[in-house]
C-alpha cells in the first residue's frame, strides 16, 4: 500500500507541477528567460523530397499564385507541384523525352549494341552521323525532305532516340514578336469553324474587296511565312473588328504572353513581306517543271544573296537576313560548294554564255578572284565535255553506219580477207581517230566566241537548241541532259 500511496503522490505533484507551467506567463523578450524554450503551436515538419526526379526540377510559384516546377536542364515545363494531390510520373515523363538531361547522362557513354552478322559491338550516339545516314536514307531511297517534318517520323524518333534533333530546312529561325502575334492569331482563329464564321462576317463587314482565306504556315519554310503573311496584313481592319466583338480572343492571346496586333505591327508585318516576297517568287519558279529551270538557278542565286546583303542593311530586317544569310554561305557561299552543272547550264544559254558568267562572278567576288572562279569552271565544263566526245564519238557513229551501209549495197563479201586493210594500219587509224578532238574541242570554242542572243519573252531555249543541234552535235546533246536536271522538285 505504501509503494502505490508513494506513486500516487508522484502522480500527483507532476500533474501540480504541470498545471503550473501551463498557467505560467513567460515574457519572451525578457533576457532573463533566454534558456527557456516554449513552443505555443505545433508547426508540420518539412520533410525533403524523396524522389530523385527533383534533383532536375525546380520549383517556383506563377504569377497566379500556384505552385509549380521546371526543368534545370532545358528550362521548361510549368508542372503544378501543390499538395499531395500532383505526382512525379508527369516529371519522370518530361525527363524520358528531355533532350539535354538525356546528352547529360549518356555524355561519353559507350554502350553495348548488336551490329552486323548480330555481333555484339560497342555503340556510341553521335548527332553529326546521324544526320549523315539519315541524308543518306532520302537520297537511297528518293524521299522528299518533307519526311523528315511528318508527326509520324517525329513519334518514331521521340521513342527510338529522343537525343536525335531532326535537321530542318533554311527557313526563318529567328521571327520577332509582330510574326509571332499574327501566327498565333491566324492559328487561334482557324481551330474552330465558328471562329472563321465570325472571321469571314466580320471581313465582309469591313474588308468586302478581300475574299482570301486565311492560311496557316510552316515555320521553317519562309515562302510559307510569306503567304501567311501576305494574306494577314489585307485582314488588318478585320482583325480590329473582332477584337471588339470577340472577348475570348483577347483573353487567350494575352494568356499567352501576347498583345493585339498594334498598327505598327501591322507596318513591320507588310515590310517582312516586300522582303519575302522575291524569295518565295524565286522558289515557285526553280520547282518549276513544264519548262527549263537549271539555265536560270545560277542567276537566281545571285541575285538573293544581294537581297541578303541589302537587308543586312535594315535595321529591322537585320536579324533575319543575318541568320539566312549563314545558311545561304553554307550552300552557295563559293563556287566550289555549289554543284558546277548549274554553270554549266547557264553557259548553255545562248542568251549567256561565258560574257554572263563573267558578270556574275565579278559582281560576287570582285576582278581579283573572278578569273580564279571562271577557270575552275571552264576547266570543269571542258573536262566534262570530252567525256561527252568520248561517249558520243562521231568515229564510232561513222564506223556502225558506214559498215551497215556496205553490207546493204554490196551484199555479203565472198572473201572477205582480200579486202580487209592490213591490222596495224587499221588499228592506227582507229587510234588516230580515237585521240583526234581538237574539232569537237573547237565545237564548244565555236560556240562560245559567237555573239550572244538577243533576250526576248519569245525566246525559247529548246528550239534554239533543237535548230542549232547539226551545227553542235556533241555540244546539243550536253545542253539536252542538263536542261533536263530538276534543280528543285519542293515547293
Amino acid at each position: 500500500m505504501g509503494r502505490v500511496e508513494w506513486v500516487t503522490g508522484m502522480n500527483i505533484q507532476m500533474s501540480e507541477t504541470n498545471e503550473y507551467i501551463e498557467d505560467e506567463t513567460i515574457n519572451l523578450e525578457s533576457p532573463t528567460n533566454d534558456s527557456v524554450s516554449v513552443v505555443n503551436e505545433t508547426q508540420p515538419k518539412k520533410y525533403k523530397p524523396r524522389s530523385k526526379v527533383w534533383d532536375e526540377f525546380e520549383r517556383f510559384t506563377d504569377k497566379e499564385g500556384v505552385e509549380r516546377s521546371k526543368c534545370k536542364n532545358c528550362g521548361s515545363g510549368r508542372y503544378k507541384c501543390e499538395g499531395k494531390g500532383y505526382g512525379t510520373k508527369s516529371l519522370l515523363t518530361h525527363l524520358d523525352k528531355c533532350v539535354p538531361y538525356l546528352a547529360k547522362i549518356n555524355a561519353g557513354q559507350t554502350q553495348i549494341a548488336f551490329g552486323d552478322e548480330n555481333k555484339l559491338t560497342s555503340w556510341k550516339f553521335d548527332q553529326k552521323e546521324s544526320r549523315k545516314a539519315l541524308t543518306h536514307m532520302l537520297v537511297v531511297d528518293e524521299l522528299p525532305f518533307s519526311f523528315v517534318e511528318g508527326a509520324g517520323f517525329k513519334h518514331y524518333n521521340s521513342v527510338n532516340q529522343p537525343m536525335f534533333k531532326i535537321p530542318c530546312r533554311n527557313g526563318i529561325k529567328k521571327v520577332d514578336k509582330p510574326v509571332e502575334i499574327i501566327r498565333w492569331a491566324v492559328k487561334w482563329i482557324r481551330q474552330s469553324p465558328s471562329r472563321i464564321g465570325k472571321f469571314t462576317k466580320f471581313a465582309k463587314l469591313v474588308n468586302p474587296g478581300t475574299t482570301k482565306y486565311l492560311l496557316r504556315d510552316v515555320p521553317t519554310r519562309w515562302n510559307s511565312t510569306y503567304r501567311m503573311l501576305n494574306i494577314a496584313q489585307a485582314y488588318e481592319k478585320t482583325f480590329e473588328r473582332y477584337d471588339l466583338e470577340e472577348y475570348e480572343f483577347r483573353f487567350d492571346i494575352e494568356k499567352a504572353d501576347l498583345s493585339i496586333p498594334s498598327p505598327s505591327d501591322w507596318q513591320h508585318v507588310r515590310h517582312l513581306c516586300h522582303f519575302l516576297k522575291p524569295f518565295c517568287d524565286v522558289t515557285e519558279r526553280i520547282s518549276e517543271t513544264l519548262y527549263v529551270t537549271s539555265n536560270t538557278c545560277i542567276e537566281d542565286i545571285y541575285s538573293i544573296r544581294t537581297l541578303l546583303d541589302d537587308a543586312i542593311s535594315d535595321s529591322s530586317l537585320c536579324d533575319i537576313a543575318l541568320a539566312m544569310r549563314v545558311k545561304f554561305d553554307k550552300y552557295f557561299g563559293e563556287v566550289e560548294k555549289m554543284n558546277l552543272l548549274l554553270y554549266f547550264a547557264l553557259i548553255l544559254d545562248p542568251r549567256n554564255k561565258v560574257k554572263y558568267l563573267v558578270i556574275l562572278l565579278e559582281d560576287r567576288y570582285g576582278k581579283e578572284k573572278m578569273e580564279e572562279k571562271k577557270k575552275y569552271i571552264m576547266d570543269s565544263m571542258y573536262e566534262l565535255y570530252n567525256d561527252y566526245i568520248r561517249i558520243h564519238s562521231p568515229s564510232t557513229t561513222f564506223s556502225t553506219t558506214g559498215s551497215s551501209n556496205s553490207s546493204s549495197i554490196l551484199g555479203k563479201r565472198q572473201n572477205p580477207d582480200a579486202t580487209t586493210p592490213k591490222s596495224p594500219l587499221r588499228n592506227k587509224l582507229r587510234e588516230k581517230m580515237k585521240t583526234n578532238i581538237v574539232e569537237s574541242i573547237g565545237e564548244l570554242e565555236k560556240y562560245l566566241k559567237e555573239s550572244v542572243e538577243e533576250d526576248s519573252s519569245m525566246f525559247n531555249i529548246l528550239d534554239w537548241w533543237k535548230v542549232n543541234s547539226p551545227r553542235f552535235p556533241i555540244l546539243s546533246l550536253m545542253a539536252k541532259d542538263l536542261f533536263a536536271i530538276p534543280v528543285s522538285i519542293v515547293a
